[in-house]
């Protein structure tokens, strides 16, 4: 475990590997682009999830944050949000209907609330930092290939299945531009002659490279983290793990929420040692992830029926004025998984003040951990969760080992 780190109003605490560079490489080189691959037609539309299905998990997902009387007040509304002829089913059917006319029902809206619209600095609030290991080059040149080869390691395919590709053009060929209320995206790859160079900065000098990288989600790791909270704070928090929705066309990523009443029940009876408890939490767990990559994750849907009566010019729904939505949305902790085969480590800034965020990538025998806090609030502590997050690992561990 090295010392935290603080930089940009960020407190880190962090597993890295030995002897990370800070410094940004530059030069010349010239390599042949790869020939983009084209799966747009091989994946299925994003699903718009039915709308009963969506609320019960809405109000499972409440029960390890809200007391009883709080629930059974939330229960109510939903209840009458639901019911039929009312308006859920009129905003379900605007969104059957938006998925009938558009590539995807979510992904332009996702992309226009969460990102364009916020007022936040892109550093830390939207763009990850990610630290390599470090390497012995022969020249330059071997630097900037290896950069190079980073890009072409593609995610092309998640449990058998093509992932859509339809991100890639534009990774490299747009850009954000600012605006007063909202940013929009300028793209420069639907040009006749598409962009073939990408620009790479070493010693402070502008190269160019040839070029054609991207994400995922896991189970058992995402405990810990979630343990943690009760540990030191006390309490089990708004939690959510990042999964991939890019096995339909255009999709982009759903929150599977950690916190789970089999999950509360392992936590309150870590003392005791049980596996069965571990084993009914990672069993939920693992059936949460199954339903998010199937495209019936709950948080995208409920954004979208929130955003619809927007568009539709209809005042915002009682079930998101009510504080057990702002409760369930407010989420501090924030987890996921950047799989690599090299020791890297990815880290971002958390999503809310009082909250954490922490990326893993799980290697043949370790797993590094890039845990994140705010240094303004006197809540958290990176530091303090980076060794929590240890220790409640290695009780895992001991906890998993067979008994000789």
């Amino acid at each position: 475990w090295r010392r935290s780190r603080r930089r940009s109003g960020l407190h880190f605490g962090d597993l890295t590997p030995r002897g990370l560079k800070t410094r940004f490489p530059v030069s010349f080189v010239q390599v042949s682009p790869r020939q983009e691959p084209c799966f747009y037609s091989t994946v299925p539309p994003q699903p718009v999830p039915p709308l009963t299905q969506t609320l019960q998990g809405y109000l499972r997902a409440l029960e390890p944050l809200l007391p009883p009387e709080e629930l059974n007040h939330t229960r109510r509304m939903v209840q009458e949000f639901g019911r039929p002829g009312g308006l859920g089913q009129q905003l379900q059917e605007g969104l059957e209907r938006r998925a009938r006319l558009t590539k995807n029902w979510v992904s332009d809206l996702w992309v226009q609330w969460a990102y364009l619209e916020s007022r936040q600095p892109l550093a830390v609030h939207s763009n990850p930092a990610i630290s390599l290991p470090r390497r012995d080059y022969n020249d330059w040149r071997s630097q900037l290939l290896l950069t190079h080869n980073e890009q072409l390691e593609a995610l092309e395919y998640m449990r058998g299945k093509p992932l859509c590709m339809e991100l890639y053009p534009l990774l490299f060929s747009s850009s954000r531009i600012p605006g007063p209320k909202h940013d929009y995206v300028a793209r420069y790859s639907n040009s006749r002659r598409s962009p073939t160079h990408i620009t790479v900065v070493r010693n402070y000098q502008v190269g160019r490279a040839g070029a054609w990288l991207f994400l995922c989600a896991n189970a058992a790791v995402c405990l810990p983290p979630v343990t943690f909270s009760c540990r030191v704070h006390s309490e089990v928090c708004p939690a959510c793990d990042i999964a991939s929705q890019r096995m339909f066309r255009g999709g982009r990523t759903e929150y599977i929420r950690s916190p789970t009443n089999q999950a509360l029940k392992f936590i309150l009876a870590f003392d005791d040692r049980t596996v069965a408890l571990l084993r009914e939490a990672v069993d939920a767990y693992s059936e949460l992830t199954a339903q998010a990559l199937r495209g019936h994750g709950i948080d995208r849907h409920l954004l979208g029926l929130k955003l619809q009566a927007i568009e539709e010019g209809l005042s915002i729904p009682k079930i998101f004025m009510d504080t057990a939505y702002g409760l369930a949305t407010h989420w501090k902790l924030r987890t996921g998984q950047v799989p690599t085969n090299t020791d890297s480590v990815m880290c971002f800034g958390p999503l809310v003040p009082d909250g954490y965020a922490v990326c893993y990538n799980p290697q043949a025998d370790h797993v590094h951990f890039a845990v994140t806090a705010f240094n303004c609030c006197e809540e958290t502590n990176a530091e303090t969760m980076a060794r929590t997050l240890k220790e409640t690992l290695c009780d895992l561990q001991e906890l998993l080992q067979p008994t000789v």
